[in-house]
This record gives C-alpha cells, sequence and structure tokens, in this order.
C-alpha cells in the first residue's frame, strides 16, 4: 500500500507534465494508508498509548482521489493550482480514536500538541485547505462501514493451544509478522529494518538532524531520511549520502520462532568512508 508521501509525488508528477503548478497535496491525505493502517500515524505498536497532535485534518477516500486525478487528466489545461481534500473536517486525534475503536484497539489516543506528523510539528491548519479546494464525495462514516475496513466478526471455534493470547512482549522484543519484507518497525529507542526476510537495527534518529529513521523509505538495505534526504546502510550503520556524515549505531538482532529480540546492550558503530569514495 502507497504512503501518503508516495500517492503526493505521483500526483505531482501526474498533475505537473499536464502543466499545471502544485504547490502541497497535503490536504489530500487519503483515507486508506492514513486510517486504515494505524502503523502509519499511530507508530510502535507495542506502547499503551498514542501521542497525535490535536490539529485539524481533512482526509480524502482514495477512490476519490483518483477519480480528481483522473478529472484533471482529462480536461483542458488550467495553469493554476488545484487542492482537493475530503468533505469533512476533523481533529485528528478525535478522527484516529475513532478508527481504532472500530478496530477493537485498545489503546489510549492522547492529544499532545508537541507530537509530530511524519517528522514535523503542525498548527491547527496546517493540513487542511482553503474554501477553494474541490471536495470529495466519500464521508468518513460511509468509508469506515464498507467491509474492508472492519474488523472481521470473531470466530466462534473452541480455541486451541494455537489461538490462546500471545505473550506479552519484553521492551527489546517484536513480533516478526509486524515487520514483513521491505519495511521499518520502531521498538523503544531502536528501529527494526525486514531486509529480504533478514533483520537489521539501527538507532532510531538520524545523525544530522535527529530525523525519524522508522518514518524513512526503504530501498533494499538503504534507508533516506525523511527530513534532508541523508541515506544509510542500516545492516552497517553507514553513511551513504549527506547532509550526515556519522554513521549509526547499530543492533544485532536474534530470531526465536516469531519473537525477534533485540541486543540492547551490545550495539556497534562501523568505521566510516569519506562520502563520495568509492
Amino acid at each position: 500500500m502507497m504512503t501518503k508521501y508516495q500517492i503526493g509525488r505521483i500526483m505531482i508528477v501526474g498533475l505537473s507534465i499536464l502543466g499545471i503548478t502544485v504547490t502541497s497535496l497535503l490536504p489530500a491525505q487519503t483515507l486508506s494508508p492514513v486510517v486504515a493502517q494505524t502503523s502509519a500515524p499511530i507508530g510502535d505498536r507495542t506502547k499503551a498509548a498514542v501521542s497525535l497532535p490535536p490539529v485539524l485534518f481533512q482526509p480524502m477516500a482514495a477512490d476519490d482521489v483518483a477519480s480528481a486525478l483522473c478529472k484533471v487528466a482529462t480536461s483542458s489545461p488550467l495553469n493554476g493550482t488545484i487542492e482537493i481534500a475530503g468533505p469533512e473536517v476533523f481533529r485528528f486525534d478525535e478522527l484516529i480514536r475513532k478508527r481504532i475503536s472500530v478496530l477493537n484497539d485498545s489503546r489510549e489516543v492522547v492529544a499532545d500538541p508537541h507530537a509530530q506528523y511524519f517528522g514535523t510539528y503542525l498548527s491547527e491548519r496546517s493540513i487542511v485547505p482553503d474554501d477553494t479546494a474541490q471536495l470529495g464525495e466519500t464521508r468518513f462514516e460511509d468509508w469506515l462501514s464498507l467491509p474492508t475496513n472492519r474488523v472481521p466478526p470473531a470466530s466462534h471455534q473452541p480455541a486451541t493451544a494455537a489461538s490462546t493470547s500471545p505473550v506479552a512482549l519484553k521492551e527489546n522484543e517484536f513480533r516478526v509478522s509486524d515487520v514483513p519484507p521491505g519495511s521499518a518497525l520502531l521498538v523503544g529507542d531502536v528501529v527494526v529494518f525486514n531486509i529480504a526476510g533478514s533483520f537489521c537495527a539501527t538507532q532510531e534518529k538520524c545523525t544530522h538532524r535527529q530525523g525519524p529513521l522508522s518514518k524513512g523509505t526503504l530501498d533494499g538495505s538503504t534507508v533516506t531520511c525523511p527530513l534532508h534526504g541523508s541515506q544509510f546502510n542500516v545492516c552497517t550503520g553507514e553513511a551513504l549520502r549527506g547532509p550526515a556524515s556519522e554513521p549509526l549505531k547499530t543492533y544485532r538482532v536474534g530470531v526465536d520462532g516469531e519473537i525477534g529480540r533485540i541486543d540492547i546492550g551490545k550495539w556497534s558503530i562501523a568505521s566510516q568512508r569519506p562520502l563520495g569514495d568509492g
């Protein structure tokens, strides 16, 4: 499933080809990646509470985003700027609270003015459009009522040894199923990466300006910081592209069945080659 950023970049390219200037696509937050998959905005699933900024939020259903793009693609060039958004305005924390309630997620959602959104601090209207935006038709309650967006009914089959409640995780543990290949998971102050079935772990913060690497883009064994574009090898910790010049701490990861464990007490830092050397 594409992230908000990936959808935004695709739309920017498409609209630019049509001769339309795009200043920002933040108002076109799509309901599918932002709300359906709670790991994106909510982060570490092992924590009991979720902190989110209490800002205004106007998400748009992915189908409505696609319809808006198709309409632009088949119309005459406007040589202007188009803003799109959903038909309703919510407070971000209230929207996510409704969503995880439907998913039977027991975590508490906390409105925190200091919480970051994809590494950025927001003001109340940072990610909502002005009054001229083109609005989608799908309302949140209608989207939420779709069968694909609700938790399936619980099975009435007798419980077996394999279906009993999962073992509680320690602070350095994670479930392997929570980190599919090509993804990352924040575990405390460490981020775990799944590289084609093998696990590597590094410190969460970029060595340049402390950007959250768990929110970065993973391509093979290379992660790109979402703040300034620094790149690192997540297995060795080596800085591959600036502005960061210092390597990351790396941690040993062991796997025992479904449980992965990070050896927090044993970290290492690779020797850093000058950037640009072969």
